[in-house]
């Protein structure tokens, strides 16, 4: 039987048998912004940027991987394995220029509290700790929303859905990671801008992720997240006001 892969506009999927991996082409963002539905699956590859990294080798069936512009959400079934990617970043900005901002993941910056990316390792996603915003009750919704108004936070999810998305997943760091770098208080979130205080910031990606991640999880109640900067290039570039373009 051939191989087959598959995408969609939001992130990438590629299912491989016989225990063979195809090298599938990164999500651009960025370049997405400006292509048309008009195009082949065939153009929208070859305009992709190129793979960085592999997956790595992993004994669990489903794990997530972040290279500081994916989160990569992987299940393995025998000789089969699905990916779906999603554009993400993780951090406050160090920068922007036309109409982008500008990420950085240096071993620096990565244990500069509330400032820096989530630092490299091999941590845990606590699955029962999930929130969504359409679960939550309307004085939650209330309590997480009105403080915000006046520049403070409370509630379940402070800020609401600009902040936070569709909903957030608390990641527990690799013990001696969080003990180097002081690092604590991180989850994996959407939200209206990118950026984030060191969470994997999905931006208007969530929903897909979220979706897919209660579909898959079945019985789980953690997965490891492999977080690894080393095929990331320097600069690392977001669009600014990409919810609002896909909302167009």
């Amino acid at each position: 039987m051939p191989q087959k892969k598959y995408y969609n506009p939001q992130n990438d999927v590629v299912q491989i048998k016989d225990g063979r991996r195809l090298p599938v082409p990164a999500y651009d963002m960025y370049r997405a912004m400006h292509t048309g539905p008009s195009l082949s699956v065939l153009e929208k590859t070859e305009n992709s940027r190129p793979a960085q990294g592999n997956v790595p080798e992993q004994k669990e069936d489903l794990f997530l991987r972040f290279d500081g512009r994916d989160l990569s959400l992987v299940r393995q079934d025998g000789d089969i394995t699905t990916q779906y990617r999603f554009a993400a970043v993780s951090g406050r900005p160090v920068g922007e220029k036309q109409g982008r901002y500008l990420f950085s993941y240096d071993k620096e910056r990565q244990n500069m509290e509330n400032v820096g990316p989530i630092p490299e390792g091999n941590h845990t996603v606590k699955l029962g700790s999930a929130r969504y915003w359409k679960d939550l009750g309307i004085y939650d919704k209330a309590k997480s929303v009105i403080p915000s108004l006046i520049g403070k936070k409370a509630g379940p999810m402070p800020g609401g859905p600009v902040a936070w998305g569709e909903g957030r997943v608390d990641v527990q760091l690799d013990p001696q990671v969080q003990e180097e770098t002081g690092r604590s208080g991180i989850t994996i979130h959407g939200g209206k801008y990118p950026g984030s205080a060191g969470c994997i910031d999905l931006v208007c990606n969530d929903k897909k992720f979220f979706d897919t991640l209660e579909k898959w999880k079945g019985g789980k109640t953690e997965i490891p997240l492999v977080v690894d900067y080393s095929q990331t290039p320097e600069e690392v570039w977001y669009p600014k006001e990409i919810c609002q373009t896909n909302q167009k």
